[in-house]
Order: structure tokens, then sequence, then C-alpha cells
């Protein structure tokens, strides 16, 4: 099967150093608090960075597992991953 090469979904890079969490995975609620104290909503988040806006927010309220996908994409961009 031939590798096909992804691109990455992030388009502002800016964003993702300030969303990714050098510590480690970082929980949703924690996410929230940063999209909170940025005056982002994650609608916001999710069309900057080229996302579904209802993926970003079944991400975030823990209704996907996130093991493969758009919403493990998601969760790597937002830093639970």
């Amino acid at each position: 099967m031939p590798q096909v090469q992804q691109t990455p979904s992030l388009k502002c890079t800016e964003c993702a150093a300030g969303l990714l969490a050098p510590d480690g995975p970082k929980s949703a609620r924690e996410v929230w608090e940063e999209l909170r104290q940025q005056g982002q909503s994650a609608r916001d988040w999710a069309l900057q960075h080229g996302f579904e806006p209802t993926l970003v927010y079944s991400v975030l309220s823990g209704n996907r597992k996130c093991l493969r996908g758009k919403s493990h994409e998601v969760a790597k961009a937002l830093g639970l991953k």
C-alpha cells in the first residue's frame, strides 16, 4: 500500500505553541481554561485550525476516545495527547 504523506492540520503554529504543554498531556478542563483566558471559543479555535467545531466539542467533552483519525488529530493539537 503506498504511503500517503499527511500534512499537519494546524494552520497557526503560534496558537499551537501556546496550547501544547511541555510537561505532557493536559486535561480538557485545562484546555477550556486556556481558551477562556485567550478569549477564544472552541468553535473559533476549531475553524482557525481547520477542524469541524462539533468534533472539537466532542473531543473536549469526552464523547470521543481519540484513538485515531481526526479526533486523535484534534486531541493532539489541543495538547490532550
